[in-house]
């Protein structure tokens, strides 16, 4: 008896520190999922994202869909080739991130073109971050679309970083 309460105690405080360290947590990639991306000229995107999980990222930018495009997988990173100051975010840094036409700007600057598009098709991607402590909370973004003034305001995508799913 006092061996069976033993070995369910011991299970029960494995169990508890399983919890207590997250196995299964956040804390190496974020996932934004952006859709409503487009080559034409007048529908340009324009995202802010903000490393606040303490420690440095990197990003990869992959097409997911697109309109016209017959896509069968994801497309490769279009950031690969991409020098390695401008894919990474600092802690505590703010970068921009632009598609427009077919082009990728990290900061104002073309960094890729995005491949398997063309002009005026609308396409999806995944926009991954990572770096050790990323979650959808700490590495924020917010998108912005159009050529007006003021531009409107993007909505609809969602992050994913292994534990939460958010829909901004």
């Amino acid at each position: 008896m006092r061996k069976s309460l033993v070995i369910l105690v011991l299970f029960v405080v494995a169990l508890m520190a399983v919890a207590m360290l997250g196995v299964d947590e956040a804390g190496a990639t974020v996932t934004y999922q952006l859709s409503y991306l487009h080559t034409s000229s007048t529908n340009p995107t324009y995202c802010v994202i903000s490393n606040q999980s303490g420690a440095a990222t990197t990003a990869s930018f992959k097409v997911a869909s697109t309109s016209v495009s017959n896509l069968t997988a994801l497309s490769a990173d279009m950031l690969a080739s991409t020098g390695a100051s401008s894919k990474t975010w600092a802690a505590a840094q703010v970068r921009t991130l632009s598609f427009e036409l077919q082009s990728i700007k990290m900061d104002g600057a073309t960094v890729a073109t995005v491949s398997g598009t063309n002009s005026n098709e609308a396409y999806t991607g995944n926009l991954i971050i990572n770096g050790a402590g990323t979650t959808c909370y700490n590495v924020p973004i917010a998108c912005l679309q159009g050529t007006t003034t003021p531009k409107r305001n993007l909505v609809g995508f969602i992050c994913q970083d292994g534990v939460n799913t958010v829909t901004y």
